[in-house]
């Protein structure tokens, strides 16, 4: 009896480990190629989410059978029930496709899937002694469906953007990734409610067409622009590594190759590499503007994932300071870090001044205002 908490505790793991395997096994190639889990539950993340959030209602719905049923039973019960939830899922994720229910439909949706998945393995589990587990099935209810409803809305607002990113810089793959999780999630944003059906068969075909286009290696005497223009695709196709091998037999006092160089291992999360190589393009002295506002944009995000926000400030600073066009979106990059460090208030001050300089940055600026502000009362003071 001593080890039964223990085993109750083993039980619930099982209970997120065995449904995430067996969904990670039905994911399509393609889904999997994007680091995405099968529909429609996006990322692995969010499954882990669902199923962790999902465990005390399992616990409820199956605390009766748990205490009438002998093993066996319940062993079978549970594995029709998972079988069954894994056959169906992606028949259910179409037709939620398909008649595009809306954020908060697949929201419930995912939550029920979970439920049902957990509840199969929880029902071989021995039932807990001495708690009756029904007077909290509202709690448990709730518990189930808010708090990964809040997460999954914290992650349109952030895939969206990650869209808006990728798709501005070409990065093929990793827009076509960000659009699947939103249409996962039943985003309801304009560009990806209506839209999303064409801009994902659009990117699917190009995704495509590029792959076929790099399949064999390069001649040996490929010529630096056929170098260049292979390292690109493969950028576009978030194959950062290959991208920089290709680059690397390029000439190194070249701005550009030294900005795709940067660009590469930021996409390959080589953060101190990346920094090197956006310092060399901003010293270089034929660096343009256009290639100087992308070095300065790589460069403050290397400063950011390294946790060096005081040297991020700095390099943002800069760049609002010597390129007055961009001056607006640079004051907005202080803003989102000020809000990484919890400073409301700054975080605030820098979004309006980056609308005051840039009034079309306002509608990339409503969002993380709107997240600052709900997430903090001192700014209300």
């Amino acid at each position: 009896m001593a080890n039964r908490p223990l085993r109750i505790l083993i039980g619930y793991c099982v209970a997120v480990v065995l449904p995430t395997l067996l969904l990670i096994l039905i994911t399509p190639i393609g889904r999997a190629e994007l680091g995405l889990i099968a529909s429609p539950f996006a990322q692995l993340r969010l499954l882990a989410a669902h199923l962790v959030s999902a465990i005390p209602l399992a616990v409820v719905l199956t605390q009766t059978i748990r205490s009438k049923r002998p093993l066996s039973v319940r062993i079978v019960l549970g594995m029709a029930l998972l079988g069954g939830v894994v056959a169906v899922m992606p028949k259910l994720a179409t037709w939620l496709n398909d008649a595009a229910v809306g954020f908060y439909a697949k929201c419930v949706a995912r939550s029920l899937i979970a439920v049902a998945m957990t509840s199969a393995v929880i029902l071989v589990m021995p039932r807990e002694q001495g708690v009756a587990m029904r007077r909290f099935g509202f709690a448990a209810l709730l518990l189930a469906v808010v708090p990964v409803g809040l997460y999954a809305h914290q992650q349109e607002a952030q895939q969206a953007s990650q869209y808006e990113s990728f798709a501005a810089s070409d990065r093929l793959k990793g827009a076509l990734g960000a659009l699947e999780i939103l249409n996962d999630l039943g985003s309801s944003r304009e560009f990806s409610a209506k839209k999303q059906p064409t801009l994902r068969a659009k990117l699917g075909r190009d995704v495509a067409r590029l792959e076929k286009n790099v399949r064999g290696s390069l001649p040996s005497n490929a010529s630096f622009a056929d170098r260049f223009q292979r390292a690109l695709i493969l950028l576009s196709l978030d194959r950062p590594l290959e991208a920089d091998a290709i680059l690397a037999r390029l000439p190194v006092e070249d701005v550009g190759v030294q900005l795709m160089r940067g660009a590469a291992q930021r996409e390959a999360e080589q953060w101190s590499e990346a920094e090197a190589f956006f310092r060399r393009v901003l010293v270089a002295p034929d660096a343009q503007e256009a290639s100087r506002i992308s070095a300065y944009e790589g460069l403050g995000e290397a400063l950011r994932k390294q946790g060096r926000y005081a040297d991020a400030v700095v390099a943002y600073q800069e760049a609002a300071a010597t390129i007055p066009s961009r001056a607006g979106y640079f004051t907005f990059q202080l803003g989102l870090l000020a809000a990484d460090r919890q400073r409301p208030r700054e975080a605030l001050e820098s979004f309006a001044q980056a609308v005051a300089l840039d009034p079309t940055l306002e509608s990339q600026v409503e969002s993380p205002r709107r997240r600052v502000q709900a997430t903090s009362f001192d700014c209300w003071r």
